[in-house]
């Protein structure tokens, strides 16, 4: 053993994120700052622009946590001659090395994205297509319906389903859990009530179903 400083600088701590949001990742290096290394300032690499194609995904939570962490963001775009998929995980990563909680793919020669998919944390997956490359998206997560039933004065069976106003669902009913139909031939939009007067017979389950969601 010796008391002697040691010879070099000790890194602790790496993150990649876009800090001049010009959709390539930069690089920042925390150092050591004690008595086990020298006092080193920390690293930031700055990465060039080459004319690339990128696209940045910002998540917004409403059922979900507001960041979107424990999300899956999926990209499938066509570049270098081939149709691709790529993932990103939503993570706050561990004590040494955060994890930025933007989604960042790169695209190539690709000008777009092809599809572009969420899965939330809530269970909503959230598809879109044909997306624009070289920006930064923010996804606002489709808020999901709730449902709820009661009585009128008059003894009417009454369901309320709240959503989101552009949102489009269907009602469907079940006697078992296990085999379920529609309530109705078309779909509905927004928050509603749907009233049906009396008597009820048998035991009957409801679901909210949206649109394009599996």
């Amino acid at each position: 053993m010796t008391d002697r400083p040691l010879a070099g600088a000790s890194s602790y701590t790496g993150m990649w994120f876009d800090y001049d949001r010009d959709g390539f990742l930069d690089l920042y290096v925390g150092n050591g700052d004690d008595n086990a290394s020298l006092k080193t300032a920390n690293f930031l690499y700055h990465n060039n622009p080459n004319g690339n194609h990128w696209l940045e995904v910002r998540l917004a939570g409403t059922t979900s946590n507001p960041q979107g962490i424990g999300a899956k963001v999926r990209a499938q775009a066509k570049y270098a001659g081939q149709t691709r998929w790529q993932r990103h995980d939503i993570t706050t990563g561990d004590f040494y090395n955060g994890n930025n909680l933007i989604a960042h793919f790169g695209l190539g020669n690709a000008a777009n994205v092809i599809t572009l998919q969420v899965e939330w944390p809530s269970g909503t997956v959230q598809v879109m297509t044909n997306v624009l490359a070289n920006q930064i998206l923010t996804i606002i997560e489709p808020r999901r319906p709730v449902l709820a039933c009661g009585c009128d004065a008059d003894g009417s069976f009454v369901l309320s389903v709240t959503t989101d106003p552009e949102q489009e669902w269907r009602l469907e009913s079940s006697s078992d859990l296990i085999t379920w139909r529609p309530e109705m031939d078309l779909l509905l939009k927004g928050s509603t009530e749907l009233v049906e007067p009396p008597p009820l017979t048998g035991a009957r389950f409801y679901r909210v179903v949206v649109a394009d969601q599996p």
